[in-house]
């Protein structure tokens, strides 16, 4: 089942995993978040984008509940910003998004944009490594 909502300036979708088949729990817990984002920056505000994603990601590192989040630049288009979130759950996420650094990004992100964000949380009852 997918829901979609917005966020501040952002469209978020929401898809809800509930496939158990041949998977053992890499968690303390049910109900893991993993949240993809997608954030296209206009060219001549990449600098200040940059300053500011760099500041969030380490701040939000540091944060209670965040098991990972990492953003990266897209190898196709440097000025699209690609965010990948973990969650130790529901009140995490809710604490990160009330969070001053969070706040601040979100203030100054609608005049960095080139386009709309595209968000995509996960709701993850469980998950496997994948030997390559």
């Amino acid at each position: 089942m997918i829901s979609e909502w917005k966020v501040g300036h952002t469209r978020v979708l929401q898809l809800h995993s509930c496939s158990r088949h041949n998977q053992q729990s890499l968690l303390g817990a049910v109900g893991m978040l993993v949240v993809h984002a997608a954030f296209p920056i206009a060219a001549e505000h990449r600098e200040r984008a940059t300053e500011l994603v760099r500041e969030l990601a380490e701040n939000s590192r540091e944060e209670e509940g965040i098991i990972e989040y990492r953003v990266a630049v897209d190898v196709d288009d440097e000025n699209l910003f690609r965010f990948f979130e973990q969650y130790e759950d529901e009140a995490a996420f809710g604490a990160h998004a009330e969070s001053d650094h969070f706040e601040q990004f979100e203030a100054e992100l609608p005049e960095l944009l080139a386009g709309e964000p595209a968000v995509t949380r996960f709701e993850v009852e469980s998950a496997t490594d994948i030997e390559l």
